[in-house]
């Protein structure tokens, strides 16, 4: 797998149009950053053999530390990397000139590792805390408008392991060029190899992912190399550059946040238990849980590894469909628990033959993603390959750039599943200002989630999808181990709902989530098990008066027709059988079939 190669000695740089990837196959150092200064450490020998013991480079670390809090410097080069393409791109010909040196010891790295200076409580702070502290870390301004927060001290163009001061770690990577499960198998082995050293503590070296490691021996003859301070030399446009580069990163840390929340149902009850596959439960129930709040079904995408071929990375799907969106409408209604979960099951393996062709490289995402980018970049592939035939770039495809395939470009939430013991917490950012962005980390009694969004309610979302799995729950226990018939037609629905209507629904005008009463069936579930789902919140208020205005409308209509055909001296129903008024009606009919399909659209998104 391609992307393999990008994961060490491999920075983002970016270009006119777009992005390339500068790789260093000779590379033997590392970067470490503390205060946002940055320092070089060979690690390697020109041998390969590792240079420090883990006591050594203990030591190391503790004199960058120490010198990098003596230095106290407002040059943050690193807050570039957070800057716009655009903007980075002209700074970094400007520092590529005036110090050569300093980036390409940055650039040629096989990593950085960013030792931050501050830490959290770990008995008082929350995990949302922890999150945004080891991811983008937090900004901080001194009484002389200072930027010295660990914000600073990050370089996001290449692979990042956050350590903070009380030994948190994180991983930090440019998806641009990195794919996820690369760097989970990263940090799997660095969590195995953990785990390994200390059973050969205790049983012998038995236990090990490595027969040996060749490391440099402690030797008085033999001088091993020291840190070395990188000096960077910033002329004032550079310098204010980086003023502004500062002052937005602030911004976006500031408008974004981070939450965190576990769901305690895993794989051994949805899979072992329900015979459900746990990715699909999971991306069909954040489908419900956005149409409950929002009352629409969004654009969303979740990225599928297509590692099994040796160039490709990720194919995204899009979860929404027909078969969801009926599954939608159905569970904000009092429609009965049996349909319910037909549509549920439905809806699950429709996403799970999405899955599978994503995964053999059947998908048409990243296809259509394709031709539009060979279409805006024709000149230059015309220049690089004149034996193919040429692209003509002046008549404009209609079908790549139909505004109605944006949402493919453009989706308002991305899901993404990623993880295994190592990790506690896997996030992921929005692909837009107004979308949400879920990680989430399957695991056998618990999935944590990590929601990010810009002026969202990310508590919120998260807090009502915890019903939703306890709810689908219920509606499990009701329909498969109770054996309550699965409904095969909406006649069978129509027949039931009059008894499937709970009373309290009926005895109160909440439309949000309440709480049935105890239901006695085999086994007594608790009460945190039973919810019921009332509608869109506070939306229906404008339904409700719409549907008022509807019904005042129909009645005047009705008492209008009635005293018309009263006072009138005409018979209007047989007027409406003259050719005259055919003709008129035939006119308004020939428009109507445009307006219903408006409508038809509004309505399903």
């Amino acid at each position: 797998m391609s992307p393999y190669h990008n994961l060490f000695s491999s920075t983002v740089i970016p270009e006119n149009k777009g992005i390339g990837v500068k790789k260093s196959l000779d590379s033997k150092h590392m970067i470490f950053m503390s205060h946002g200064q940055f320092y070089s450490l060979t690690v390697l020998s020109e041998n390969d053999q590792i240079w420090f013991s883990k006591h050594e480079l203990s030591a190391i670390i503790k004199k960058i530390i120490l010198d990098s809090e003596t230095r106290k410097s407002n040059v943050h080069v690193g807050t570039f990397t957070s800057e716009l393409k655009s903007t980075w791109k002209m700074a970094r010909l400007s520092l590529e000139n005036s110090n050569p040196e300093q980036m390409n010891l940055i650039d040629s790295a096989l990593f950085i590792v960013c030792l931050d200076h501050e830490s959290f409580d770990i008995n008082n702070d929350q995990n949302d805390n922890k999150i945004q502290l080891v991811t983008h870390g937090t900004s901080r301004i001194d009484k002389n408008g200072i930027q010295y927060g660990t914000c600073v001290n990050r370089y996001y163009d290449k692979l990042n392991i956050v350590v903070t001061k009380n030994a948190t770690a994180a991983c930090i990577y440019p998806a641009s060029i990195i794919d996820g499960t690369s760097v989970l198998r990263f940090i799997g082995d660095i969590y195995t190899d953990s785990v390994l050293r200390l059973a050969r503590m205790i049983n012998g070296k038995n236990y090990t992912l490595w027969n040996e490691i060749n490391t440099v021996p402690i030797n008085d003859q033999i001088v091993k190399p020291n840190f070395q301070y990188i000096q960077f030399n910033l002329t004032n446009e550079i310098s204010n550059g980086l003023h502004l580069a500062e002052s937005r990163l602030a911004d976006i840390i500031n408008q974004h946040e981070y939450v965190s929340k576990k769901i305690h149902m895993g794989k051994n009850y949805i899979k072992n238990k329900m015979n459900l596959p746990t990715d699909s439960f999971v991306q069909i129930c954040i489908q419900i849980t956005y149409y409950a709040l929002y009352g629409k079904t969004p654009s969303t995408f979740e990225p599928v590894s297509t590692r099994k071929f040796r160039d490709s990375r990720t194919e995204p799907i899009c979860v929404q469909n027909e078969t969801t969106v009926d599954l939608c409408h159905a569970f904000i209604s009092q429609t009965p628990d049996s349909f319910k979960w037909k549509l549920f099951l439905d809806a699950i393996t429709k996403h799970r033959e999405s899955l599978k062709l994503a995964s053999n490289g059947q998908g048409f995402e990243r296809h259509l993603s394709a031709l539009r980018s060979a279409f805006i970049q024709h000149n230059k592939l015309n220049n690089d390959h004149p034996n193919l035939p040429q692209i003509d770039g002046k008549s404009l495809p209609s079908f790549l750039f139909d505004p109605l395939l944006e949402t493919l470009y453009k989706p308002e939430l991305i899901v993404a599943n990623c993880g295994n013991p190592a990790l506690d917490y896997f996030g992921i950012t929005p692909s837009i200002p107004s979308g949400f962005g879920f990680g989430y980390i399957i695991k056998d009694d618990s999935i944590t989630f990590v929601g990010s969004s810009q002026w969202r309610q990310t508590a919120r979302f998260l807090d009502t999808l915890e019903r939703v799995f306890l709810s689908l729950k219920s509606i499990w226990k009701n329909v498969v181990l109770n054996g309550q018939p699965l409904a095969d037609s909406r006649d069978e629905v129509i027949k039931s709902y009059i008894s499937a209507i709970p009373m309290s629904l009926i005895q109160s005008n909440n439309s949000n989530w309440q709480q049935q009463l105890t239901i006695n069936h085999k086994g007594t579930d608790t009460p945190a098990d039973n919810f019921i789902m009332g509608g869109y919140d506070y939306f229906d208020v404008d339904e409700l008066h719409e549907r008022s205005n509807r019904a005042s409308r129909l009645q005047s209509r009705v008492q209008s027709r009635a005293i018309s055909r009263v006072n009138s001296n005409s018979n209007l129903s047989n007027l409406g059988h003259s050719p005259s008024f055919k003709n008129v009606n035939s006119a308004h009919n020939d428009k109507s079939p445009t307006v219903g399909r408006l409508l038809t659209l509004q309505s399903d998104f």
